[in-house]
């Protein structure tokens, strides 16, 4: 806030105080005003101070703290927003494509569904490019025998004893 602020600062507090019944005098009217005026904007302070009063159930007029806090918790409020707006309208391809793997994961129906469609694109790849093309079925036995390979890799191997383990 600016000079050009204090007067409507000024009658926004005012009628903080007067909704509490606890007038401010000059110098606690000066110390709202030095604590609040560099760090938050006036539309701030007005809403804070209008969720301060629906808060106050005592007739006590609120230190410039607890003002303080409100406005925090506003602009921490409308940063959340602002990022969920900008997760939801987020539509790249790295987005789709991690939305459409935990649909995958969540349903095993989808999965059925994805893996016939993906079977169906690579026969017809397959028809495409013909004898120059691996075969689903190969391209399967091919995973499979890689697998078991590493498997059977990862059986034999055994770590060599540190010298820090005890072996004995």
């Amino acid at each position: 806030m600016d000079i050009s602020d204090k007067p409507l600062f000024m009658t926004i507090l005012q009628t903080v105080w007067d909704m509490c019944g606890d007038p401010l005098n000059d110098i606690r009217q000066r110390g709202y005003w030095w604590v609040l005026k560099e760090e938050c904007s006036i539309t701030e302070f007005e809403s804070a101070c209008r969720a301060v009063l629906a808060e106050t159930v005592y007739h006590k007029t609120p230190l410039p703290g607890v003002i303080l806090a409100h406005v925090k918790a506003q602009r921490a409020e409308r940063k959340r927003q602002e990022r969920m707006r900008a997760q939801a309208a987020n539509e790249s391809p790295i987005v789709q494509a991690a939305a459409q793997h935990q649909r995958l994961l969540a349903d095993p129906a989808e999965r059925e569904r994805y893996d016939q469609h993906m079977r169906a694109c690579l026969d017809q790849l397959n028809s495409i490019l013909g004898a120059n093309w691996r075969t689903l079925a190969e391209l399967d036995a091919a995973g499979e025998a890689r697998t078991r390979q590493r498997r059977a890799r990862q059986q034999r191997h055994t770590w060599p004893a540190g010298p820090e383990e005890d072996t004995g």
